[in-house]
């Protein structure tokens, strides 16, 4: 008896074929490979440089606003203008961050309790009215309660995180409330 076959078992036959030397054909996988996880990884990279570089900028804002609040507590620089006080506060806050963006407040109080009680400003659609004008310094006296804050509006520069729901504004703050020592 002879044995016999369908015109469809070649063609099956053929389409096996084709596929085993696909899967046994290695060249340009890697290549592959790499367009489709190189977003991804990218993106992560991306977010992760970012993300220190927020945290170096906020450690940086903490250092500045310790170093100016020692000036302010020992009666250092109380007799400064305002914008002798943003000049002296950029000398300790640059890492990553625009001086011109900063926005500080100087706040004297009678007691812990109201300086407790004062509010952020809050955020325009873009960003602070203006650096200059949302700044408030105050100078202070010996003994003086003083409320001493300092704000930053990052600006991210990771495209995803621009759009879409992760859209809302970074703010860096740093603070310090402390009484001042009975200086001269």
């Amino acid at each position: 008896m002879k044995h016999s076959r369908k015109k469809s078992d070649g063609k099956h036959y053929n389409l096996i074929r084709k596929l085993l030397r696909f899967q046994r054909n290695k060249k340009g996988i890697a290549a592959v490979e790499f367009a489709i996880i190189a977003p991804v990884f990218f993106f992560t990279l991306i977010s992760i440089i970012e993300t220190g570089l927020i945290q170096l900028s906020s450690r940086s804002m903490d250092i500045g606003v310790e170093k100016i609040g020692r000036l302010i507590r020992t009666g250092q620089i109380n007799s400064i203008s305002k914008a002798k006080f943003r000049e002296e506060l950029c000398k300790h806050v640059r890492t990553f961050i625009s001086c011109d963006k900063l926005v500080f407040q100087v706040l004297s109080f009678d007691s812990f309790k109201k300086a407790n009680e004062q509010k952020i400003p809050r955020l325009t659609g873009s960003g602070f009215a203006s650096p200059q004008s949302a700044s408030a310094y105050q100078t202070s006296g010996p003994k003086d309660i003083v409320l001493f804050r300092l704000m930053y509006k990052w600006e991210s520069f990771t495209p995803q995180l621009k759009s879409g729901r992760f859209s809302r504004r970074y703010v860096l703050l740093s603070s310090n409330l402390f009484q001042n020592e009975p200086f001269p």
